[in-house]
């Protein structure tokens, strides 16, 4: 395992440090996704738009975190993460105001699109805070807290956007996602102080991380893993809603899911610490995800109770492997260049999610939801099975090197 800065990191301001990264995190996703997704069926309406062309909504946003959030991991680590983040926040809001203030499905594809690239400064650099201010022994503990905001987001977003759409209009509430973005930016900037010195050793080279097929195997297995999350959060809502659920009490399984995916996290990175292992505790999740999703597509016509239940599973043991995904890419890469490492991740993973959601509709909207069910378990399956070699790389602490240039452990 990979140390950071374990002296300084264990200051009380650590606490601090990272309760504001996950304050940051967790108004991008109440603005952005999977916020958002709690209004998938009025954002339909609003744009006037079919169930596929609602998935280019969401893979729009995944795809600018594709198109940025490398770059802001470099930006991160080399100018430090308070005005990193504050500067994401202010561009998110201003880009889902534009998004409200337009009925054009283009022009709001497009909205959502720059503020998601624009997001994903806040999305890597509150990562790297959390990396930069605890050691292993806490690392994948405090980033699952920072990544728990992400499902939090997801609930506050359930209780309050659909509340404003169903009273106001789409467009008020997407104008108070956008103030619920620029209130976090406020907070970064007030609150957010730098990051500890590193140790010596900590302070590595920083070329050769892309070439690293450690770090590739990791992100695509991830990506893998992760499909189950991005597909089925993005369409949770409407599937519910098709299914006779009315848009509320669906906003409120909604709720439940998140919540539920919150805790999880935690008790994800907890025992990832535990068992100081990054790679076991992600492989037992991709097979829980496996063993849940074939139910589905093997019930996909049992009650709808019993059908969410188990896409609520799915949903949450895909979603447990992000921030322990997040803390072994940093382990390998070494805390001068987590934040690229992040990044890397990040790209990868959005890069599956910009694709997944169009994917995923177009695919139920032909064969049925029992074939989209059990993509995604064949999907989770071979991310288990892409992460077994990465296992004993592991267990000999990174120094293994398979790629070109290693992570230097």
């Amino acid at each position: 395992m990979g140390h950071g800065a374990p002296a300084s990191g264990r200051r009380p301001y650590r606490w601090v440090a990272l309760g504001v990264a996950s304050f940051s995190q967790l108004t991008v996703s109440i603005g952005l996704m999977p916020g958002l997704a709690s209004i998938g069926p009025a954002l339909q309406r609003y744009y006037d738009v079919d169930l596929a062309q609602l998935g280019l909504i969401f893979s729009g946003i995944q795809l600018g975190l594709v198109l940025t959030v490398a770059g802001w991991g470099m930006i991160a680590d080399r100018w430090g993460d308070r005005v990193t983040v504050a500067a994401g926040l202010a561009g998110a809001g201003a880009a889902l105001v534009a998004a409200g203030m337009t009925h054009s499905f283009a022009n709001g594809v497009l909205a959502f699109t720059l503020g998601s690239m624009l997001s994903a400064a806040t999305a890597v650099a509150s990562a790297r805070t959390a990396m930069a201010w605890f050691d292993a022994t806490e690392r994948a503990f405090a980033i699952s807290i920072r990544q728990m905001a992400v499902p939090l987001g997801g609930a506050a977003g359930a209780l309050l956007l659909p509340a404003v759409a169903l009273t106001l209009g789409v467009r008020a509430a997407l104008l108070a996602a956008a103030a619920v973005c620029t209130v976090g930016a406020l907070v970064a900037l007030a609150a957010l102080g730098p990051r500890p010195p590193l140790r010596a050793e900590a302070r590595r080279p920083t070329g050769g991380l892309i070439r690293d097929r450690r770090q590739w195997r990791l992100g695509v297995a991830a990506a893998l893993i992760v499909l189950a999350q991005t597909s089925l959060s993005a369409y949770f809502v409407a599937y519910l809603n098709i299914r006779g659920l009315p848009l509320p009490a669906a906003a409120g399984a909604f709720l439940a899911m998140q919540l539920a995916a919150a805790g999880l996290r935690v008790a994800a990175g907890r025992v990832s610490d535990r068992v100081r292992s990054r790679i076991a505790p992600m492989r037992w999740f991709a097979l829980g995800a496996v063993a849940v999703l074939a139910a589905a597509a093997a019930g996909a016509g049992w009650p709808v109770a019993v059908v969410g239940v188990l896409l609520v599973a799915a949903i949450v043991l895909s979603m447990s492997c992000v921030a322990i995904t997040y803390a072994a890419s940093g382990e390998m890469a070494g805390a001068s260049r987590a934040g690229l490492a992040m990044g890397f991740q990040i790209t990868i993973l959005a890069a599956a999610g910009a694709v997944a959601p169009a994917a995923f509709g177009a695919l139920t909207l032909a064969s049925g939801w029992q074939t989209g069910f059990a993509a995604l378990a064949a999907t989770s399956l071979a991310g288990w099975l892409l992460l077994r070699p990465l296992a004993s790389l592991e267990r000999a602490g990174w120094a293994a090197r398979p790629g070109p240039v290693g992570g230097h452990r």
